[in-house]
């Protein structure tokens, strides 16, 4: 079997307030919307500037959403410069989760907390390394592990 993703799903509370939070902040775009009866959810699905990279949001009376913050980061989006887009994203209104973005050698990545507490990567990359980071061989240490500390606290 040779699989392909196809998108991420998250389930949201308030499904107008995340659309704003992911086309404003985030720069996705509504691509589709389904409205399901019995039971009532609606899913929302937001495309990148590619129209390949998808995300699904999902709400509805039967659809709970996590207590607390829910995942880690559900997702990871890659941008041409992750300090400007941070910028951006704080000069929409939003607060960001790590500020300044941290740089690992040519990588610059922030956090950003979505409505409901999901935590969206924001990262660039060298252009030598094409949008892909590098896997080290075996177990390694984090690269950052203050960075863990710094988010979740």
């Amino acid at each position: 079997m040779e699989a392909r993703l196809s998108y991420a799903k998250i389930v949201v509370s308030d499904l107008e307030r995340s659309i704003a939070f992911y086309t404003k902040a985030i720069g996705l775009s509504v691509l589709q919307r389904v409205e399901f009866t019995a039971p009532d959810i609606t899913e929302v699905v937001l495309a990148d500037a590619s129209g390949q990279g998808r995300v699904v949001l999902m709400c509805g009376d039967s659809m709970p959403v996590q207590s607390g913050a829910p995942a880690w980061t559900p997702f990871v989006l890659t941008v041409d410069d992750a300090a400007a887009a941070a910028a951006e994203i704080a000069d929409a209104g939003y607060a960001l989760a790590c500020d300044p973005p941290l740089k690992v050698g040519g990588i610059t990545i922030t956090l950003v907390p979505d409505p409901d507490g999901y935590l969206v990567e924001v990262i660039s990359f060298p252009p030598d390394q094409s949008g892909r980071p590098p896997v080290p061989e075996g177990k390694v240490p984090h690269p950052l592990p203050q960075f863990h500390d710094r988010v979740l606290n």
